[in-house]
């Protein structure tokens, strides 16, 4: 049924394809008559075309006509008006001359006048300022000279000033006086207070050690009772054999009570003793006198006889050196190795001993050096407080004297400005009677010279006069020309529109060219069209014959397709059987799996429930639930309380926590206060943090600029410091370096110099002279990257030698020549000195009073060549 099925409908798809291509032939059939109408209309366009383009040529040529003849008219009328116009333009030019020339006379005349009027005027003015400024300089002039007068031979403020310029000088030689004993007492008071200094240290140091060995032996002594060490008296040098003679026997008592104990015995038989050559430990060893027999046992050898000596002893009898060796008359031998506690705690005791006489030493020198501080410091404030009274006194003094100096120097200035206004007022006076006399002769010349001048009334009527004809005449030649602007204008027109006729007439032409070639080509179109209709007239036969085959074919498909619908029936019952059983099986499937999600769902339930009872678990027992019994103090073949008793029991425990006191109804109010605190807290530290990020960036863009400029400003340093040092060593090479840091703002800066003659190295490695002028190189090189207008250099020439100043005098010249610094030298070179343009040096004539002295150098150069 579907292979049928399928026939059936490509054959109709067939069919309805015919269709398709019918209802397009039919279109393209309408279309084609539709241009083919076009093609004709057109061409009945482009013949009224040809027939307007033949009219218009014939217009334009017509109207050609009429303007050629219009041209031909006016030409002798516009040459006429044209030569007029030039006749009264040349007239209008020549009688504008004489105008002009009219006008110059008397503007020059009236201007002479004009002028002499002013300058008399201006010349009264000035004589009358001049006589009354005469008037005022004459009682200046006297005013000075009675003051003058009244101030000549007042010798007070001299002597004065003399009186007190000696008390000064007694102040300041006391004063001298008073430094001078300040100055030893106070060296004697310091070596006074460092030999306490050195006292107090040594007092310090020994105490110290006094103290840290006191509480070591304190410390060793504790306890019920005390070792027999504590009684005993060891010589310097034998602590450690007896350490190594008794060891740890030297700390039990000498008390009967202690569980061990020293107890004191009769001595052994005479067949005991050493050799008498011998010496036994307590020779050395003083204090109780349970130890003396012991001690008496032990013998004193050096470290090489004592084995020796070994096999001779006597039972009891022990050999020791003062290194530690111990030899046993039983044939026990040690040899000296570490020392022993009692060994140690013995010289501990003895350098106590020491220490306290060292103390009662020191203490004595610390008392006298501290006497001897305290006389020397009342010294030192007698003289001073002396001292402090004198410099009182002394400025004092000096403010008086000051105060005179001024009064004498304001007298001086008065006198000499007196004395200096006086002279300029005498120079004024002969000044202004001779500008007085020059402008009385020079004003009476110009009065003459104005009497003299002619009067221009009647030059100015005859200009009036000139002017209204010339403009008469102006008027006329403007009629004219604007008669022939018309004319000309006109002709221009009829130029510009016989040109533009000539265009328009080529433009016809050429379009009734194009428009035959136009034509041409649509009754070729049109040709083409009617056989392309004649074409398509016969394709719908053909379409109608294949569309009856179609349907024939279809019909018997459709056959074909009606039996097997009847199979597909049949089968299709089945299947409809088929599909019911499977229904009821998917039914029992999904009864299943309800019945499964519903299980499913009440485990996760139960399951939360119990996740549930162990977080309340946890929380109000903190604990888990397998600890609970342990919780509830319930054992483990115990069994758990019912729910009824469970729940009287935390009544109970809820009415003895209600009875404990009220709850803070505040807390909550509390913590939200706290909350805002905190967010408060929170939101100035994220400001604060913001407010870094912005610190730190604008940092990171400072030092970037930072670098910047400082690089440029390197390089620009380098490079006039690589100039300079040519310039002063004659030659060489030098550079500046960044090192230690490739950020220039961290870096440090090397100076690589290269002298002529030797290779590039350090400045450091330089000699004193060349690191002097290597040094002004750099300075000048970072002054000439930021000029300014006076540069002031002092002792800069101290270290250089002869050659070398003469090289930095010629740098200084260079520099002052080729820039506008100028530079002002402190220096007491005669070479520096002999090269500059100016001297400047203070002389004290008296004392305390200093004095300028300066002298031109260029000007008595040129003083000296003029005389020579």
């Amino acid at each position: 049924e579907a292979a049928a099925a399928a026939a059936a409908h490509r054959l109709i798809l067939a069919r309805e394809k015919l269709d398709a291509d019918e209802e397009r032939a039919k279109q393209a059939k309408k279309q084609l008559e539709d241009r083919k109408n076009q093609i004709s209309s057109d061409m009945a366009r482009e013949r009224n075309l040809e027939k307007d383009a033949e009219e218009a040529v014939t217009r334009l040529e017509a109207e050609k006509i009429q303007l050629l003849s219009d041209t031909e008219e006016s030409g002798p009328q516009a040459e006429e008006i044209q030569a007029e116009v030039g006749n009264r333009q040349h007239a209008l030019n020549s009688f504008q001359a004489e105008f002009d020339e009219k006008t110059e006379a008397v503007a020059a005349e009236s201007a002479e006048r004009n002028s002499l009027v002013k300058q008399i005027e201006t010349a009264r003015q000035q004589l009358d300022r001049i006589r009354v400024r005469l008037a005022d300089l004459e009682k200046d002039k006297a005013a000075l000279q009675a003051a003058l007068g009244a101030t000549e031979g007042d010798p007070q403020s001299r002597s004065s000033l003399q009186e007190n310029i000696a008390a000064l000088d007694e102040l300041t030689n006391a004063c001298d006086e008073a430094e001078l004993q300040r100055q030893t007492i106070d060296g004697r008071e310091r070596e006074a207070r460092d030999r306490v200094k050195l006292a107090e240290t040594d007092v310090t140091r020994l105490e110290a050690e006094e103290q840290a060995l006191l509480q070591l032996l304190e410390s060793a002594s504790d306890g019920e009772w005390h070792g027999i060490i504590e009684d005993l008296t060891v010589s310097k040098g034998y602590e450690i054999a007896l350490g190594a003679a008794l060891g740890d026997e030297l700390e039990a008592p000498a008390d009967d009570a202690a569980p061990s104990f020293w107890k004191c015995q009769g001595s052994y038989k005479s067949a005991q003793n050493f050799d008498s050559e011998l010496q036994t430990l307590d020779q050395h060893v003083k204090g109780h006198t349970a130890l003396a027999l012991r001690l008496s046992q032990i013998a004193i050898v050096d470290a090489e006889g004592g084995a020796k000596l070994q096999p001779s002893l006597k039972p009891g009898q022990r050999l020791v050196s003062v290194e530690g060796d111990l030899w046993r008359w039983d044939g026990f031998t040690r040899k000296a190795g570490a020392k022993t506690a009692a060994a140690a705690r013995l010289e501990q005791r003895n350098r106590l001993q020491e220490l306290k006489k060292a103390l009662i030493e020191k203490r004595e020198i610390l008392a006298a050096a501290a006497s001897s501080l305290k006389k020397f410091s009342d010294k030192l404030n007698d003289i001073s407080a002396k001292q402090k009274d004198l410099r009182i006194q002394q400025r004092e003094q000096e403010q008086k004297l000051t105060k005179l100096r001024a009064v004498h120097a304001e007298e001086i200035r008065t006198a000499a400005a007196k004395q200096s206004r006086l002279a300029s007022l005498q120079e004024s006076g002969r000044e202004l009677a001779g500008e007085a006399e020059a402008l009385e002769s020079d004003l009476t010349a110009k009065e003459a010279a104005l009497a003299e001048l002619p009067d221009i009334t009647n030059s100015r009527a005859e200009i009036e006069e000139l002017r209204a004809q010339l403009n008469e005449n102006r008027d006329e030649l403007a009629v004219l020309r604007s008669e022939s602007d018309r004319i000309q204008r006109e002709a221009a027109v009829r130029r510009d529109r016989l040109a533009t006729i000539d265009r328009e007439i080529s433009g016809w032409i050429d379009r009734n060219k194009n428009m035959a070639a136009h034509f041409v080509q649509l009754e070729m179109r049109f040709k083409d069209t009617h056989q392309e209709l004649q074409e398509i007239e016969g394709r719908p036969e053909e379409i109608a014959a294949k569309r009856n085959g179609l349907m024939d074919e279809i019909a018997r498909a459709e056959g074909r397709q009606a039996s097997l619908r009847d199979k597909l029936v049949e089968a299709e019952s089945i299947l409809s059987q088929c599909d019911a059983a499977l229904r009821k099986c998917q039914e029992a499937l999904a009864t299943c799996r309800e019945e499964r999600v519903r299980h499913q769902s009440d485990t996760e339930h139960a399951a939360e429930v119990l996740t549930g009872l162990a977080e309340q678990i946890r929380e109000k027992l903190a604990c888990g639930p397998e600890q609970i019994r342990a919780a509830g103090n319930i054992q483990d073949n115990e069994e758990i309380p019912s729910v009824d008793e469970s729940e009287r029991k935390l009544e109970r425990l809820k009415k003895e926590r209600d009875s404990m006191g009220p709850v803070n109804l505040r807390a909550e109010i509390e913590a939200d206060e706290v909350q805002e605190q905190l967010s408060t807290l929170t939101t100035e530290r994220e400001d604060l943090q913001a407010a870094i990020a912005r610190l730190r960036q604008g940092i990171s863009s400072l030092n970037k600029e930072g670098r910047g400029r400082l690089l440029a400003a390197f390089t620009k340093v380098d490079e006039h410091f690589q100039e300079l040092f040519k310039q002063v060593f004659g030659g060489g090479q030098a550079h500046l370096t960044l090192t230690e840091s490739d950020d220039p703002l961290s870096a440090g800066l090397e100076i690589m110099a290269s002298p002529p003659g030797k290779k590039l190295q350090l400045m450091s490695l330089l000699s004193g002279g060349e690191q002097a002028l290597t040094a002004v190189a750099l300075l000048f090189a970072v002054f000439l990257t930021n000029p300014a207008p006076i540069c002031v250099l002092d002792e800069v020439d101290a270290p250089l030698d002869d050659v070398n100043v003469e090289r930095l005098c010629h740098l200084l010249d260079s520099i002052a020549q080729n820039s506008d610094t100028r530079f002002l030298v402190v220096t007491h070179h005669p070479i520096t000195m002999a090269r500059m343009d100016r001297l400047f040096g203070v002389t004290m004539a008296e004392r305390g009073i200093s004095q300028l002295v300066s002298v031109d150098l260029e000007k008595a150069k040129l003083i000296t060549e003029s005389a020579a």
